[in-house]
């Protein structure tokens, strides 16, 4: 509990974080452009505190086992930045934390450039997943939602620390930082992009129906993805990214299983990943390798399909095995 001067301290936090959130949704363009990057400090720095202080809350619970997501990328930092926000820590509490939350989603929503090439925010927010306070992490949820669209196909060292924090958030043992990691992956990252394919391959057995559903989804056509899509939020997502409607594009097939048995933990997940997720391998290599080769004995046009000829199928087919089953022999790699 916060009491004494904290409490005053917090109540006020609280008050400004709300009226931040009032603002950045009812002011104008122009006057969030203006007052955006000073407020997007304070709750960058509200955002170190809040997850430090969920956290402290967390341990502080008896018997609390709640899975825990390391800040991946980046840093690799595991709470606050060298510090950052420490000050703020007895000043959140009550609503100012999912609030902090909230104002971050708003904000990402009316000026999505000022977020650009920091992936601080998205790792605190996947951060912030962790904590056992059901409104925190629905408001985390939702203001990572609001935040997709400002990484939109991001480039190099982005686009890596993205990678590896979606990955990390994919091997989670709690169930909505996996449903997240799909749905920022496809959005964010999309099919053809090969980490999202691999990630949605081993989401497709997820003990979760909705994350399955998505991570599908996310591997069909627009039009098939309707059928396997549970809600309408999730078909929204994997129909819609940052700059339109879903291009559906398969990727390269060599390139394809050339990246999931190249990498010893990747081939190793993928044979681990249980025979619905194995299913829906074979399924979209096979939906692949046909796209791949559309005329018999030629190469594949400039659709960015890729360029296999009909003349390695049979190794190809060898090599689906080898993938299905996560075997890192498979002759594509010797």
């Amino acid at each position: 509990a916060v009491d004494g001067a904290h409490g005053g301290a917090a109540r006020r936090h609280s008050g400004s974080v709300e009226l931040a959130v009032w603002a950045f949704k009812h002011a104008s363009d122009q006057e969030v452009a203006r007052v955006g990057p000073a407020v997007l400090g304070t709750l960058r720095r509200s955002l170190d505190a809040a997850v430090a202080r969920s956290r402290e809350e967390d341990a502080s619970s008896a018997g609390t086992n709640a899975p825990r997501f390391a800040l991946g990328g980046g840093g690799g930092a595991s709470g606050p930045r060298a510090g950052e926000g420490r000050e703020l820590v007895p000043v959140l509490a009550g609503e100012g934390v999912p609030l902090t939350y909230m104002a971050l989603g708003e904000l990402a929503r009316r000026a999505p450039q000022l977020f650009a090439g920091d992936t601080s925010i998205p790792r605190g927010l996947f951060a912030a997943l962790s904590t056992r306070d059901l409104g925190c992490r629905m408001a985390a949820q939702e203001a990572l939602a609001l935040l997709a669209p400002a990484f939109h196909m991001p480039t190099g060292s982005v686009r890596d620390e993205l990678e590896a924090m979606l990955a990390d958030a994919a091997r989670s043992e709690a169930d909505h930082l996996r449903f997240c990691a799909v749905h920022w992956a496809v959005r964010v990252l999309p099919p053809p992009h090969l980490p999202t394919v691999h990630l949605c391959l081993l989401a497709a057995g997820d003990s979760r129906a909705d994350t399955a559903g998505a991570a599908r989804a996310a591997l069909l056509p627009p039009d098939q993805a309707q059928r396997h899509a549970p809600d309408a939020e999730v078909r929204s997502g994997v129909q819609a990214g940052a700059e339109g409607a879903r291009v559906y594009q398969h990727p390269d097939f060599a390139a394809l299983v050339a990246f999931c048995l190249g990498d010893a933990q990747r081939a190793r997940e993928l044979e681990e990943a249980g025979p619905a997720a194995h299913s829906e391998v074979m399924r979209f290599l096979a939906a692949t390798l046909e796209a791949s080769d559309p005329q018999p004995g030629g190469k594949v046009g400039g659709d960015g399909c890729g360029d296999v000829a009909v003349g390695d199928v049979a190794s190809d087919d060898v090599a689906m095995e080898g993938v299905a089953s996560g075997g890192g022999e498979a002759p594509l790699l010797r």
